[in-house]
């Protein structure tokens, strides 16, 4: 039973995300046969979201797999350090069982979407040869796109899978037909490492980031809730 939209309508809203992001790559920078000004290119790859805080391990402590894509250039900003903007996609949220003891517990699934705009720094690690290596971080302003989506499947009767604390009062608080209330806007700090292969005007690479969230998404009295998302992507950068 699903307490937002239905499933159909998030995945279109997925999508249509992604095929915008990819199609705004190809107009805001020229063609990949010429060289680039600057370097540029797009990531895509699995992202692994979880709740945090005292809410989020008690209604989505689990990782829920989606997809990521984003946009991004490089500006220099010495011989080995670059800005690095982005535009991406990100799908936040989490899963978990949760159910007060000795009564029906569920299953969840939250999904919520997000237009996020990392603003990070990059340090090339430097290296010989056709392999390189990256640190990054910054912060990553993020912009809900549509409403909180959340799945629930009942599981059973049990003691309680994830006996939760002052469960009843989280349970109070929800009191609204959904299960938490996302805030607008989110903000985290992402934090990560990448490698690149090619000495061309193409090059790939592989990349992994962490983005913890620094704001609390669902206000209320008696817990917070903030987003975690695990990235793993490939990327392709032209120059």
């Amino acid at each position: 039973m699903s307490l937002a939209d239905p499933k159909t309508r998030s995945v279109r809203s997925r999508a249509k995300a992604l095929a915008l992001v990819l199609v705004t790559s190809g107009a805001l920078v020229g063609g990949p046969t010429q060289s680039a000004t600057f370097p540029w290119g797009f990531r895509v790859g699995w992202s692994g979201a979880r709740l945090g805080g005292d809410f989020g391990k008690i209604i989505g402590p689990d990782i829920r797999s989606d997809v990521t894509a984003s946009i991004f250039a490089r500006f220099g900003l010495g011989s080995a350090l670059w800005f690095q903007p982005e535009l991406g996609w990100v799908t936040k949220g989490g899963a978990g069982d949760v159910g007060p003891p000795s009564q029906d517990f569920f299953h969840l699934e939250h999904r919520v979407n997000y237009l996020e705009v990392p603003l990070l720094v990059r340090y090339e690690i430097p290296t010989r040869g056709a392999f390189g290596s990256y640190v990054l971080l910054g912060p990553a302003p993020a912009f809900r796109m549509g409403e909180v989506d959340t799945e629930e499947s009942f599981i059973g009767k049990t003691a309680g899978v994830r006996p939760a604390k002052s469960s009843a009062q989280i349970f109070e608080d929800l009191g609204t037909g959904t299960w938490f209330r996302a805030e607008s806007f989110d903000l985290g700090i992402v934090g990560g490492v990448g490698a690149g292969f090619g000495r061309g005007n193409v090059r790939l690479g592989i990349e992994a980031r962490y983005n913890y969230g620094l704001l609390d998404v669902h206000p209320s009295e008696h817990a917070d809730l903030r987003n975690e998302v695990f990235e793993v992507t490939t990327a392709v950068e032209f120059r």
